[in-house]
């Protein structure tokens, strides 16, 4: 259930990719309760929340022996997630249309 839930997710994230930054996307639904700003870098993590959930599914179901290296990849995976949400970067696994509008949550935003 796991795998087809990642499989879902993974085309979500390759659909909406390109999409552009004034799309439906990136719009803060109204049931957020903070600013557009942390909207924005929840969406920033968007191509790592496949990967955690195949990972989490390894951890729990997987081997007992590569349990270690499913928590040493979800750690890295943490750790990444919070380098794309708050300081923006790598710019690589940014989505496009945040590439230019979003610099992370401890950044100002940069002047274009």
């Amino acid at each position: 259930m796991g795998v087809l839930l990642s499989l879902a997710s993974i085309l979500l994230v390759v659909k909406e990719w390109r999409a552009p930054f004034d799309s439906r996307y990136y719009r803060r639904p109204t049931c957020w309760p903070w600013s557009q700003r942390s909207w924005l870098a929840v969406k920033s993590g968007d191509v790592v929340g496949p990967a955690w959930l195949l990972t989490t599914v390894w951890l729990i179901a997987g081997p007992e022996r590569t349990r270690d290296t499913a928590a040493a990849l979800l750690l890295a995976e943490i750790v990444l997630l919070l380098m794309l949400s708050l300081a923006g970067e790598p710019r690589a696994l940014m989505p496009p249309a945040l590439r230019g509008e979003f610099s992370g949550l401890l950044r100002a935003r940069q002047p274009r």
